[in-house]
């Protein structure tokens, strides 16, 4: 990759910190009643973080999905399109270029130079319907910016938009731009490499190199102006007219995609690979392994690799690796421990911790600002699909899947239950619902159950009700349920005997039920595919599109506010509605970036959670400010602390917490009850922050252990127990 970067100046980093805080102070209450947490992103097109690049400080600047970050060696900082002049926070790559910092988005590349943004966008700069790739600068100043249709450039005052129709490009993907020492632009495309010197092509490709004839090529230059080429599975080196070719495979590095390059300053090869991180030196090919680097929370493979100013080198994924030839450090660079996936249930113990359902990647754990991901691999989970999930009366979280049944989660124990050893009628699972005075209302694909310790009881039994499926439950008391169906429409349990509420007996014009919460016997919400309603004393008060202003007769979701706001979750946007006026929240003016609502769940703060469709991570909202959950996030440590371990008692595994006010080297330990050495759990570099790291003891006896926390002088030491 391009690593031709000059410096910008720290006057640049003053001057865009004010911007920072300029914009923040102009963004309004909108953005300070709202808050997002981005999920971690992780595939081939460049994972979570796109690239990066350098400045005469060392300053780190950082293109991610997320937004623009930089680095000063002792925090991090983000620009946003809430917080700046970013017109989108999906950054795909940045370049530096004597005192500019040039930026690419989607259709769209930004100038930041002396406190100024200048936006080039749309057909007139050829960048309509583009995605920028990789930006390159030449010694005479011309800009070229690869894209998937092609290269553009820019001299200063004309733009030129370059393919194989109107030149020797051999491709239109462009995968890589760099220059060589003598300011040849090297162009890496998906049908081979083009060698521009002023006016005069050369092309590289299968017909006279080993090259192959298919894969996008990136491309850098070690100290003797030998050329490494990257193409999938492959790495090329030429250099006097002699080609060398080394094949992942015939390495030992199996699917080893090679996604980066770069070279350090004592011309090591360093290769960001989809396996993990590759070092080349003399002659020698080490896979560096996560084993090898034995850090918490990395878990192997790098998408991109950059080479500062002072020979450090930095690697990333969804998080970033920092290697000084010393020592390895990682940062998780998002806010979350999300997954991509989307969010199909909200679970909420108090606003400090809550739990997460996923489609396809787990259960979630936010405690205490702690995210921890479950899954098959790590925890008693039968399942990654979570379907739903609840809060008993002992606080025993249940956990719904779409096939495999429920299990409930004390802390310590996982128990199953399944259609094998209960009464569930299925187990698939839809909806799972705390009773008022004892265990849990469970419904599924075919009907729902009441499960407690000693009993269980299936709906329907010898009842002629067609539940069919269940899709939401609502229980008011020990005699009063509302059940909304799949199909058939809505159910009212009440002191022994039901009512039946359908399409054909009452104003509801669906008998999709997606969401009812029950007030009483005679009042309850309810959320269907034919509108929102509400029904009270016998009587039916209908929303939809044609008499109201909610924007979608589709009703996914609805909550209730301790204000007694209704919270209405629409495939066209989240609603707010007091009983008389309704307000709309959507793309256009909120920080949604889809409008279909999934799941809204609110807190004894009176925060709303809310999720979308199609894995867009989890939005908060709260009319008066969300100053406290901030805070409680974003939390700048004033001291070394070890938080006590959670849970505690544990069965196998558990979350230790620590915060680091400075820089430092930092070490954490595990003790037996006599004072023996047990396991080192962390022993390297750590910038300020808060930290967490799991702890399996599966391979230990029970029993109780001391783990103990070392930064400099400073020694703190706590007990955590180990039941089995």
């Amino acid at each position: 990759m391009n690593t031709d970067h000059k410096p910008l100046g720290i006057y640049f980093l003053i001057i865009l910190l004010i911007t920072i805080c300029i914009q923040s102070n102009v963004a309004g209450s909108n953005n300070e009643q709202w808050y997002y947490y981005d999920p971690v992103h992780i595939g081939p097109s460049g994972g979570y973080m796109e690239g990066f690049t350098n400045t005469d400080n060392n300053l780190l600047w950082v293109a991610t999905t997320g937004g623009l970050t930089f680095y000063d060696g002792i925090q991090w900082k983000t620009l946003t399109s809430t917080n700046s002049p970013l017109t989108n926070s999906h950054i795909s790559t940045v370049h530096g270029s004597e005192d500019t910092l040039w930026i690419g988005l989607k259709s769209t590349l930004i100038k930041h130079y002396d406190n100024q943004w200048i936006i080039y966008e749309g057909a007139q700069y050829h960048l309509d319907n583009k995605e920028l790739r990789t930006i390159a600068t030449t010694s005479d100043g011309i800009l070229w910016i690869g894209t998937d249709l092609g290269v553009v450039t820019f001299d200063g005052s004309s733009w030129n938009h370059l393919t194989p129709e109107n030149s020797a490009l051999p491709g239109y993907s462009i995968r890589d731009i760099s220059i060589d020492i003598f300011g040849k632009v090297w162009i890496g495309t998906n049908e081979g490499i083009a060698v521009v010197d002023n006016e005069q092509w050369q092309i590289i490709d299968h017909t006279n190199s080993p090259l192959g004839d298919r894969g996008s090529a990136i491309i850098t230059f070690d100290s003797q102006n030998a050329i490494w080429i990257g193409q999938d599975y492959t790495v090329f080196r030429y250099h006097n007219g002699k080609w060398n070719t080394y094949h992942m495979s015939d390495l030992g590095f199996v699917n080893n995609y090679v996604y980066d390059f770069g070279i350090d300053e004592n011309d090591v090869l360093w290769i960001a690979g989809s396996q993990g991180i590759i070092k080349h030196k003399n002659n020698d090919w080490i896979l560096i392994e996560p084993s090898d680097i034995n850090i918490p929370g990395y878990n192997g493979g790098s998408t991109v690799v950059f080479v500062d100013n002072s020979n450090v080198k930095w690697f990333g994924s969804f998080g970033i690796l920092r290697y000084d030839d010393f020592d390895w450090s990682y940062v998780h660079f998002n806010n979350t421990g999300l997954p991509n996936s989307e969010i199909i249930s909200i679970a909420i113990y108090d606003s400090k911790r809550l739990f997460f359902g996923t489609r396809t990647l787990g259960l979630v754990e936010k405690y205490n600002g702690i995210w921890k991901l479950n899954n098959m691999l790590n925890s008693g989970l039968s399942s990654d699909r979570i379907t739903a999930l609840a809060i008993d009366k002992d606080e025993g979280l249940w956990i719904g899947t779409d096939s495999q049944g429920v299990i409930r989660y004390d802390g310590v124990e996982w128990t199953y239950v399944t259609r094998d050893n209960s009464c569930l009628p299925t187990d698939n699972i839809r909806v799972i619902t705390k009773h008022s005075s004892e265990g849990v209302l469970i419904g599924t694909s075919s009907g729902f159950a009441y499960i407690t310790e000693n009993e269980c009881t299936v709906f329907p039994s010898s009842m002629d009700l067609p539940f069919s499926g269940v899709n939401t439950i609502s229980v008011v008391d020990d005699n009063t349920w509302w059940i909304g169906s799949g199909s058939n429409g809505l159910f009212l349990y009440h002191q022994n005997s039901w009512t039946h509420f359908t399409q054909y007996n009452s104003p509801i014009q669906s008998n999709v039920i997606n969401a009812v919460i029950g007030l009483s016997a005679s009042q309850a919400l309810v959320g269907t595919n034919g509108g929102y309603y509400e029904y009270h004393n016998d009587q039916w008060t209908t929303y939809s599109e044609g008499n109201s202003d909610i924007p979608s007769d589709r009703i996914n979701s609805l909550a209730l506010g301790n204000d007694n706001i209704r919270w209405i979750g629409t495939e066209n946007g989240l609603v707010r509605f007091d009983g008389a006026s309704m307000e709309i929240f959507n793309t256009q003016n909120s920080i949604l970036r889809n409008n279909g609502i999934k799941v809204i769940a609110i807190d004894e703060e009176n925060t709303k959670w809310i999720s979308l469709d199609g894995g867009y991570g989890v939005y908060i909202y709260n009319e008066d400010g969300i100053t406290t959950v901030r805070k409680r996030e974003e939390n700048i440590p004033t001291a070394f602390v070890i938080y006590q371990n959670f849970p505690n008692p544990f069965n196998t595994q558990t979350i230790i917490q620590y915060s680091i006010y400075e820089p430092g080297v930092v070490r954490l330990d595990i003790f037996d009850a006599i004072g023996r050495h047990i396991q080192t759990l962390v022993n390297g570099f750590h910038h300020a922050g808060l930290y967490s790291i799991d702890w399996d003891g599966n391979n230990i006896s029970s029993g109780v252990y001391y783990y103990r926390l070392s930064a400099g002088e400073v020694h703190q030491t706590k007990r955590l127990i180990l039941l089995k």
